[in-house]
């Protein structure tokens, strides 16, 4: 047996155990960014710019303007979305990817954590304005978000 068939073979029988015993198999380097990396960075940031009582007071300031949270959390994503492309602009002209504030690697755990956050004030919102009925898509069943945020 040459060796990738059998690397292969052993990451299968550690999959195949690991599923029997009720356990997620992730890749140690993922978790480790998920786990640690995101988590020490969200709750340093939460000091900044949260409360100890609301976590999402920052982005629940969208809500004065008549802006669902979720969509002003996008905002905020897009703005890191921007920043990581600023990166990669400056990375291709000059080789270098650094800024003075902020590292990419800090950039992208940001982009995961503001997908999270998002997700959740998504599906705050979706749970508020369908009185709490779990809905099993995001097709027609509830209505745009423009329709909801228009004056006329």
């Amino acid at each position: 047996m040459d060796f990738g068939k059998k690397k292969t073979k052993i990451i299968n029988q550690r999959f195949y155990k690991c599923r029997l015993e009720g356990k997620i198999l992730i890749n140690e380097n993922i978790d480790k960014i998920f786990n640690q990396e995101c988590l020490k960075l969200i709750n340093s940031k939460n000091n900044d710019y949260a409360n100890p009582s609301d976590f999402y007071a920052n982005f629940r300031l969208a809500e004065q303007a008549g802006v669902p949270m979720f969509l002003g959390v996008h905002i905020r994503l897009l703005d890191k979305v921007s920043r990581l492309n600023s990166f990669l602009e400056r990375f291709q002209r000059t080789g270098k990817m650094t800024t003075e504030h902020e590292s990419i690697e800090d950039t992208l755990l940001d982009l995961i954590n503001y997908s999270a956050i998002e997700l959740d004030t998504y599906r705050q919102w979706k749970k508020k304005i369908t009185n709490g009925k779990e809905l099993d898509t995001d097709n027609n069943d509830i209505p745009s978000v423009y329709s909801m945020c228009r004056n006329d």
